[in-house]
């Protein structure tokens, strides 16, 4: 038979009063261990997004200066055809940002949770954000939900091993606080692209570019 949950978070031992307290709350060596796989893992990942991202600033970058070429020589069906493509860019960045924000929420939480143990509040959440990152960003970078998928193998796992019998992952507040990340991270991604695209917005003069 297993060890029960509070043997796992703070087994019996001989320990020295302080030792005994931090036990208490972090977690037991192979859940660490485990958990910091998980946070690599997502570092990596995000390091990945990171690099599209940029790649494909560039391009939008380049598309821009296309669109202000265009309009400047009075081509407006040619800015109107690139603008079309820099908007699906556009599209793609979001998803990005979006999902690198809350890999970047994850992997704090993640942290925390090594520090503090209590696995309905960190992990239980994290695991569900996981899962839905990876569902929208394999429609991107498709090799990548494989990645994701084992990630969250992995968080679901902790989960099961930490959490008291009768009490689920899929608590309410788990699903609350998941949702939370994800719509800070979006509202974010939101912010950092609408400030690029209202500067752009004055430098043109968008209004005529779609006036036709």
């Amino acid at each position: 038979m297993g060890k029960s949950f509070p043997e796992k978070w703070n087994p019996p031992t001989k320990e020295p009063f302080g030792e005994k307290i931090k036990g208490a709350v972090q977690p037991p060596p192979p859940i660490r261990v485990a958990i910091e796989d998980a946070i690599r893992r997502l570092r990596i990942q995000s390091a990945k997004l990171e690099q599209m991202y940029r790649k494909l600033a560039e391009r939008d970058r380049r598309l821009f200066n296309r669109i202000v070429e265009a309009y400047v020589r009075g081509d407006l069906q040619r800015a109107k055809i690139i603008a079309t493509e820099v908007a699906n860019i556009r599209k793609v960045v979001k998803v990005i940002l979006s999902s690198k924000n809350a890999l970047e929420s994850v992997i704090l939480r993640l942290e925390t949770y090594l520090m503090v143990g209590d696995a309905l509040t960190y992990v239980g959440p994290a695991a569900k954000v996981v899962s839905t990152i990876g569902r929208h960003i394999k429609k991107i970078i498709p090799e990548a939900e494989q990645e994701f998928a084992y990630i969250g193998e992995i968080l679901n796992e902790v989960i099961m091993q930490t959490l008291p019998e009768g009490v689920s992952g899929s608590e309410p507040l788990v699903d609350e606080e998941a949702y939370q990340i994800l719509r800070e991270a979006e509202k974010l991604a939101q912010l950092q692209e609408s400030e690029k695209t209202e500067l752009e917005k004055e430098y043109t003069g968008e209004s005529s570019l779609l006036s036709d």
